[in-house]
């Protein structure tokens, strides 16, 4: 079943096509992720190219992004998906199988006037849903969304999102222990590094902005600038690339005497104010640290653990993009071909098993263009 299919004519970004004849394109409903395309090491943009394979993320976000081969996906759950503007799309904060383990249930208290409450054991997490004064529940899936978000032991371990198409205004049902699902081997990480002793007040996690495997290629220095009364800069240099990465020097402020004079907390705030570097990464107090204490000079030390988004490979969520987008500034629209004849060899990366079985309509060939 195509949705929305019409031909289209494209420019000499379409030259991977081996014909323009009969190709089926869906249009007008891809939305590709800002977030997900990291930036050019030399032009600073993100652009998503002409022939690169591309892939739904998710039917919660409805956005798109870059085929990569790989396996993994964060655990999820729905509920009330028959409730008219009720349904959720809860989904674990940490990408693999931990996520399966996490548990939501939606209680109803069973008496007059009960507020709603949320506690949480482990990776279970209980909700007493409201109740009116008749006894009814009176919790709307929108406040149910807002109250986990604001129940910080829950928010660390699942977040909500309506489903598309549901406003928020439909009541929740209540809904016994049900795990979240569909967590396989951990992708779609942000490179982290961390800084400092939280028992200092010190510690500091870098987070890169980006996932993916870029965010790998950022490195951090705490520089003693080994002189007396020096202020707290930050400066970034590199390009990003593995050669030569980015590198965000932090110069540590000093006092009269020379000593290092700069709090973790000043640091973060430095970091995430400066032009280029907040681009790049975000810094935080780590766990139970209240960036009281003061940093320690540190070697440049590389961010870790970036990898790359999976995406889905059913049909109609998945095909190849028609025409360059451009994410620099926000989310862009694509359009992708879903059959057609296509000249392998011409596109940024050839198809694999996985791709020729999505795409049962594109005839990937080796023969010279017409």
């Amino acid at each position: 079943m195509n949705l929305n299919i019409t031909r289209e004519t494209y420019r000499d970004e379409v030259a991977w096509l081996a014909s323009h004849s009969g190709k089926i394109v869906k249009t007008g409903g891809i939305s590709l992720s800002h977030a997900h395309r990291a930036p050019d090491p030399a032009t600073g943009k993100r652009v998503y190219r002409s022939g690169e394979f591309v892939g739904l993320i998710s039917a919660a976000s409805g956005l798109w992004t870059r085929y990569q081969r790989a396996v993994g996906s964060f655990a999820q759950l729905v509920t009330d998906a028959a409730v008219a503007n009720g349904s959720i799309v809860w989904t674990s904060r940490v990408a693999g199988v931990a996520g399966n383990a996490y548990s939501l249930a939606l209680v109803n208290p069973g008496g007059n006037n009960s507020p709603l409450t949320i506690t949480v054991l482990a990776g279970a997490i209980s909700v007493s849903l409201e109740t009116g004064a008749a006894g009814a529940l009176v919790t709307t899936a929108a406040q149910l969304v807002a109250a986990i978000k604001d129940n910080p032991a829950a928010n660390a371990l699942i977040y909500g999102e309506l489903a598309r198409g549901h406003n928020g205004n439909g009541l929740v049902t209540a809904i016994g222990a049900t795990n979240l699902a569909g967590g396989v081997a951990s992708v779609g990480q942000q490179a982290t590094l961390d800084t400092g002793v939280a028992g200092n007040d010190n510690a500091i996690t870098w987070t890169a902005n980006d996932v993916g495997a870029a965010g790998n290629n950022i490195q951090i220095a705490l520089i003693n600038p080994g002189a007396n009364s020096q202020p707290l800069t930050v400066s970034v240099i590199g390009s990003g690339a593995v050669a030569d990465p980015y590198v965000i020097n932090v110069s540590v402020a000093t006092t009269g005497a020379g000593a290092l004079d700069s709090t973790a907390a000043e640091v973060i705030e430095a970091v995430n104010n400066h032009g280029f570097a907040r681009t790049l990464v975000t810094a935080s107090n780590t766990g139970d640290s209240d960036g009281t204490g003061k940093v320690v000079a540190a070697a440049a030390a590389p961010l870790a653990g970036g990898t790359g988004m999976n995406v889905s490979m059913a049909e109609g969520q998945f095909g190849i993009l028609m025409h360059d987008v451009d994410v620099t500034n926000g989310n862009g629209i694509g359009a992708v071909l879903l059959g057609g004849k296509v000249l392998d060899a011409r596109l940024p990366a050839a198809s694999d098993a996985f791709v020729r079985d999505a795409l049962p309509r594109v005839m990937f060939t080796t023969e010279n263009a017409p």
